[in-house]
């Protein structure tokens, strides 16, 4: 049975309406519009898509409507009258080969559903806005800042003859290093927004991951002098070829590897390995013995600029954008970014990829 607040229409096989309770003259207008115990389905419709209940879009959508009532098999959809509500009509057969209608008023839950739908368009709008801000500003100040750089090089290398004072070729290559570090910044802003749009370009290569960590390794290694942290690399464990581009992969580990020398403290040890992993997959990890944090703060940690609230975090302040860009360039490659965690039990970060047709010989590699 219906509930008090809904209306209720029986019909029986013969088509003609057995039952209906007066709520349904809420629903209709009045009695003068509702349907009649007695009378043919086939007029009642009629009468309710003639008079003035429903809110029609358009004269198909008024033939829709007249047809879908029409029927005696089950239905369920949702209508707006024109004095604004909105209704649920549901039908089901009758064992006996008539139907039941059950008319219910979802004006509230449609009204929170629009201003849902609304708030989720807006929000779409600002997020497309502001990609289109960070890609215009980034392009803007990559032309002027490599004309810094290139510059401030060719002081810092005296290239066309002595500057002077020592102290001048010195902070000329504080201004490339510091310009250099803001263009990666802003490198990694156009490669977000680009991942955000769907549009992140991705090469198809066979790579070897040992010669890929190798590489890295060797391009960190003063990174990891400077924080006092061992880098170890391998072992390389069977045939460990993937499909992807070389390029966007060398940024996802070199990002790894950057969070792993920031996060360990000094005396700390990191280790970059690859594997063959189920699925055709293979797998590369970068694993630290730094402070690690909770699994709670994982999202936060890959949500753009995402800042783990800690000490450490706090002191080695950046972007947040490095395990971000990670996890998307890994995911544009089809592949997964998985992290294991715990306070102060350090941190691995295990990468999957499409494995390569060709195979690779094993081998392993230690790097310090």
């Amino acid at each position: 049975m219906a509930a008090a607040h809904e209306g209720f229409v029986l019909v029986g096989p013969d088509r003609r309406i057995v039952f209906c309770n007066r709520i349904i003259d809420d629903f209709c207008g009045g009695a003068a519009v509702a349907p009649q115990v007695g009378e043919h389905l086939d007029a009642a419709v009629a009468r309710l898509v003639a008079g003035q209940v429903f809110a029609f879009r358009s004269e198909q959508h008024r033939s829709e409507v007249l047809l879908g009532l029409r029927m005696l098999d089950a239905m369920d959809v949702e209508e707006r009258l024109v004095d604004g509500r909105w209704v649920r009509l549901t039908r089901s057969a009758t064992e006996d080969g008539g139907a039941v209608y059950v008319v219910s008023d979802v004006t509230a839950a449609k009204e929170r559903e629009m201003a849902l739908r609304d708030a989720a368009e807006r929000a779409e709008a600002a997020n497309r806005a502001k990609s289109e801000f960070l890609a215009t500003m980034s392009h803007e100040l990559r032309t002027p800042l490599n004309a810094v750089i290139g510059f401030s090089e060719i002081i810092a290398g005296e290239a066309l003859g002595p500057v002077g004072a020592p102290q001048y070729a010195e902070f000329a290559g504080e201004v490339v290093s510091n310009g250099r570090g803001l263009l990666k910044i802003i490198n990694d802003i156009l490669t977000l927004v680009k991942s955000e749009r769907g549009d992140l370009a991705i090469e198809s290569d066979r790579i070897d991951l040992g010669e890929l960590l190798e590489e890295c390794a060797e391009a960190a290694r003063a990174t990891f002098k400077d924080a006092d942290v061992r880098l170890e690399v391998g072992p390389v464990i069977g045939a460990c070829a993937a499909m992807g581009d070389r390029g966007r992969l060398r940024q996802v580990i070199m990002n790894l590897l950057s969070n792993a020398a920031k996060f360990t403290p000094a005396g700390g040890r990191a280790r970059l390995t690859a594997f063959c992993a189920a699925d055709r997959q293979v797998a590369l990890t970068v694993s630290d013995t730094g402070i690690g944090m909770r699994e709670d703060d994982i999202p936060t940690a890959l949500a753009p600029f995402g800042q783990v609230d800690s000490s450490r975090s706090r002191r080695y302040a950046g972007t947040g954008l490095g395990l971000t860009l990670a996890r998307a360039i890994v995911e544009a490659h089809c592949g997964e970014l998985r992290i294991d965690t715990a306070p102060g039990e350090g941190t691995t970060v295990a990468v999957f990829l499409p494995a390569a047709e060709a195979q690779t010989a094993p081998g392993a590699m230690v790097a310090s």
